[in-house]
């Protein structure tokens, strides 16, 4: 008869026979990071944690993102604000979002 326990939704077999399988755990934190010191400021490249982009807003009159930052990952990237109606080399950079702040609206994008 096999015996078998439910370790971490991970099924592990006592049974020499059978390979056991390890479940490796990664963690994630939501990180939020000022992107602007000041509403009318435009220009500026802010270095992040690497993840998912999950939300770009405005937040106390400044801009924010809010990252899903993997903990085990010693990466960043490069965040630039830009106003509308500015010249953005599209080749390097890539949209992840758009906020309004007061009455302007500005335009985030990663460097690639």
């Amino acid at each position: 008869m096999l015996s078998e326990r439910n370790v971490n939704s991970v099924w592990i077999s006592s049974t020499p026979a059978l390979l056991q399988i390890e479940r490796s755990f990664v963690a994630f934190q939501i990180r939020k990071y000022k992107l602007q010191e000041n509403p009318n400021e435009y220009g500026r490249q802010t270095r992040v944690g690497y993840g998912d982009i999950l939300l770009v807003a405005e937040q106390y009159g400044i801009l924010h993102a809010w990252i899903m930052v993997n903990d085990s990952v010693d990466t960043t990237q490069v965040l630039n604000v830009f106003a509308t109606g500015e010249y953005i080399d599209h080749n390097s950079h890539t949209h992840v979002g758009s906020a309004l702040v007061g009455s302007f609206v500005w335009h985030v994008f990663k460097q690639v």
